[in-house]
């Protein structure tokens, strides 16, 4: 049986390049973080910390033991989210994305990742999510991040293909960072948040 043909997880065991340890290629932690889209977590991130930022500076009713430790639990939290919806997004478009120059080397069009993985990547990271911030920030907070994720990946991916009006309805997903940040500091959905 060759690499490719491995049921577990389909990548080849070597670039060639360098030689493989721990019988895993030498590439698959640069795929996860392409999975992860470390440019836009870390924008999501920016903006959710704005917000949480600026309910503190502004003297907004803060949640009950609101402080550092809520801070990094939400940051966690809002990171594993945004993390687990764009790997799940990356294996709903993986077949576009072998028809495309800019995408076309990714882990999943390029074969480098079998598509188990990284679904499971995916369902884990948004699964950690879920958790982190419901025992670590507020329930509502939590909430919010799967109404992100879920609509992220399972409408506006989906429609991107099918409509214009796709822009639009991503425009929910995109807005949720700087809502899980005002309610992580806060605990509500209130006008300012919105």
């Amino acid at each position: 049986m060759s690499p490719a043909d491995d049921p577990i997880d389909g990548a080849p065991e070597s670039s060639g390049s360098e030689p493989a340890e721990s019988g895993q290629p030498p590439g698959m932690l640069k795929d996860f973080v392409t999975l992860a889209k470390p440019g836009i977590t870390a924008m999501c991130l920016f903006t959710a910390a704005g917000a949480m930022a600026y309910a503190w500076a502004t003297g907004a009713e803060l949640q009950p033991g609101f402080g550092w430790q809520t801070i990094a639990w939400a940051m966690l939290g809002t990171a594993l989210s945004v993390v687990g919806s764009n790997a799940l997004n990356m294996v709903i478009e993986r077949e576009g994305d072998k028809a495309m120059v800019r995408t076309r080397n990714r882990p999943l069009p390029s074969g480098r990742m079998h598509v188990a993985t990284a679904l499971t990547f995916g369902v884990l990271t948004g699964c950690a999510s879920f958790w982190v911030l419901w025992h670590g920030v507020n329930p509502l907070t939590s909430i919010l991040s799967m109404i992100a994720l879920g609509s992220y990946v399972f409408v506006y991916t989906p429609l991107k293909r099918v409509t214009p009006q796709a822009l639009a309805i991503g425009a929910i997903p995109g807005a949720m960072p700087p809502l899980i940040g005002w309610t992580s500091a806060t605990d509500r959905i209130d006008p300012v948040g919105v």
